[in-house]
């Protein structure tokens, strides 16, 4: 039938060479560097069996350091700098040029504890990011069958994030985090407009939390129960922020039983997953979405030798 407007190859083909040292002062102090050096080669065509249109030849070097410092016996000091690079594999000017490849740089720092002999961590940190994404330009002829032009928009995001794990009593153990982000357009080629928007699927405030016990003692020992929710805030479908979806919060549900019998051990669980059964999309777009899983019942059964 030949080849239609969909049609399109990349072919990708990338070497690296790694050089990293770390190294320790005074038993507290730990800094870790290193660089990584990328050669990439791209080859783009829209039609399986035309010949390419386009082709490049990039190289780049990503630097990273970081340094840890144990304050005390429980509580320690981060930090971390990077930069590094994704290939484009999109295309503009309707597929007749690729992109250049687009640098990424990050910031992070924090604390990191453990508590109750270690039976419970947590961590804080703070980060900031500066790094190309590409978005769908939505703003094309529906009509138009030619391949959906991929969008680069420049963007700035930090925030705060906290991740909480362990053993808070015997046999209960919690999984928890939060996550504050701010995001921020700095450049968008296709509309100028959009600089200084939220970018987009980037909720402000996320989180969740996870409870589970496991019955280590009596008739029931064996026996685990556990319930989880989490919950994201409004996010933008567009770098335009042109519509968006409402926060939810979605719960779920586990049950098991384990015993050993002779010698193979017998595992059993149930999940109930989106018990509440909320709508919500992974990804929201004006030509497709992506929904989450409505309420969902999984069983298994594990045996083990």
């Amino acid at each position: 039938n030949g080849a239609t407007a969909y049609d399109v190859r990349t072919e990708t083909t990338t070497k690296a060479i790694y050089l990293q040292d770390q190294m320790t002062f005074g038993d507290k102090l730990h800094i870790m560097g290193g660089f990584r050096f990328d050669w990439v080669e791209r080859e783009q065509n829209l039609n399986y069996n035309a010949e390419p249109i386009d082709n490049r030849s990039d190289d780049y070097v990503s630097p990273r350091v970081a340094l840890l410092y144990e304050a005390t016996d429980w509580l320690s000091v981060f930090g971390s700098f990077s930069e590094s690079f994704g290939p484009a594999f999109d295309y503009d000017n309707g597929g007749a040029k690729l992109y250049d490849l687009f640098p990424a740089t990050q910031f992070e720092g924090g604390l990191k504890g453990q508590f109750f002999d270690g039976k419970l961590t947590a961590n804080l940190a703070y980060y900031d990011l500066e790094r190309t994404q590409f978005f769908t330009d939505e703003n094309q002829d529906p009509n138009n069958f030619n391949p959906l032009l991929s969008v680069p928009v420049k963007g700035h995001s930090n925030g705060v994030e906290l991740d909480v794990q362990g053993q808070i009593y015997d046999g209960l153990s919690l999984i928890g985090t939060y996550a504050y982000t701010n995001t921020e357009i700095l450049e968008d080629r296709t509309n100028s407009d959009n600089v200084g928007h939220r970018l987009p699927y980037a909720p402000i405030h996320q989180g969740s939390l996870w409870l589970k016990y496991d019955v280590n003692y009596g008739m029931f020992k064996g026996l685990s129960f556990g319930a989880g929710v989490y919950t994201a805030g409004k996010r933008y479908g567009d770098a335009e922020n042109s519509y968006s979806d409402d926060a939810y919060a979605r719960l779920d549900l586990m049950a098991g039983y384990k015993k050993k019998l002779g010698d193979m051990t017998v595992s059993t669980q149930l999940n109930i997953n989106n018990v509440n059964d909320a709508e919500y999309y992974n990804l929201r777009r004006r030509r497709n979405n992506l929904p989450a899983e409505p309420l969902t019942v999984m069983g298994s059964i594990k045996l083990e030798y």
